[in-house]
């Protein structure tokens, strides 16, 4: 079959033959021609006039479509499938804003002992000149605002995560981090807050239900496994839901500590440190001399009504009273250096 001018349509670029700019054509033919025909030299030369060489035509035949790309004009019209450029993964592009609103999927392909960096934000920050000026400067931000809500079941409402990070061991690997965060400080500094990781959980005046099995807090972390966790060498390592290597070696001027807690005038906490075991606990403090220099277990400071408020239960550490032979009110059960059961007796303000 012949071409049919009929089917032949310029959809973008220029009308003016001559210039430089690309343009769009499409031929249509799904009744008679198949698409290898319409595809041949000289089978365009009705429009040889109106078409140049870099125009893009959308062939659509009786068996298949493909986008055409005119080579030649000089004495036929020549084409040539037309094939995107694709991305080279090793180039650097420019972009100065992208928005994307069905999200992104990064598949890299990843090659042994390559370091890899599918994402590599990295520009300097000149700091702040405008007085009262708060500026915000973040390699990577998330917002999710939920804008409505629903009152089903525990588990059939949504999770909302502003980060998700999935890592699957099944090997060797020298370490595993879900999430990874470094601070450095490269000189001579003067700042309010330096921290790896900064969490704010911020509820303002609003109320909260919670679910039976529910929490609220800055930070959560769940241990979960069965199998066996063994170590070798020396034998140091531990298992910890909270991990925390001191390598500070400085008598700083501020005080130091593993872990600090702090309440302004207005705050209530019922516990600073709290465990609610059902399984097995042994120890709920442990502190292990190891060589170093240990000078007090507990360091009490200023006023504090009662240093220790036992419970009276049968089977706890603390007997409620002693005999009538006796001068203590109570006493708390511990184990001596040779192993042996023993106690500490407490004395009421009576005796």
């Amino acid at each position: 079959m012949a071409y049919s001018n009929l089917r032949m349509c310029q959809i973008g670029g220029s009308f003016a033959n001559g210039t430089n700019a690309t343009r769009l054509w499409s031929y249509f033919d799904d009744t008679t021609d198949l698409l290898a025909t319409i595809v041949t030299s000289a089978y365009f030369n009705t429009n040889i006039k109106q078409l140049s060489v870099g125009d893009i035509i959308f062939c659509t035949g009786t068996d298949d479509d493909m986008m055409a790309k005119v080579t030649s004009v000089t004495t036929n019209v020549q084409v040539t499938e037309y094939v995107q450029a694709a991305i080279d993964p090793t180039a650097d592009y420019t972009m100065a804003k992208l928005t994307l609103t069905d999200g992104a999927v990064f598949s890299p392909t990843t090659v042994a002992n390559t370091s890899m960096t599918p994402i590599n934000i990295a520009y300097n920050y000149l700091g702040a000149t405008n007085t009262g000026t708060d500026l915000d400067n973040y390699g990577f931000r998330c917002a999710i605002t939920q804008t409505s809500s629903n009152a089903l079941t525990l588990g059939n409402r949504g999770y909302i995560m502003g980060m998700r990070s999935d890592i699957h061991v099944d090997g060797y690997a020298d370490d595993a981090y879900a999430m990874y965060a470094k601070t450095y400080v490269d000189g001579t500094s003067t700042l309010n807050q330096l921290y790896g990781l900064n969490i704010v959980s911020a509820r303002a005046a609003n109320a909260v239900t919670m679910d039976e099995t529910g929490n609220i807090a800055g930070v959560g972390i769940s241990m979960n496994g069965t199998g066996d966790v063994t170590c070798g060498g020396t034998g140091f390592g531990k298992v910890s839901g909270m991990y925390i290597n001191w390598n500070e070696t400085n008598a700083m001027t501020v005080d130091t500590c593993g872990v600090y807690i702090g309440m302004p005038t207005s705050s209530k906490l019922d516990s600073a440190f709290r465990v609610n075991a059902v399984g097995t606990l042994v120890n709920t403090l442990h502190s292990y001399n190891a060589g170093g220099t240990i000078t007090n277990v507990i360091k009490v400071v200023a006023s504090h009504a009662v240093f220790a408020d036992f419970d009276d239960s049968t089977g706890e550490c603390c007997t409620q009273t002693g005999s009538a032979s006796t001068t203590w009110s109570g006493r708390v059960k511990v184990v001596t250096p040779d192993g042996s059961a023993g106690y500490i007796n407490i004395y009421s303000t009576k005796n």
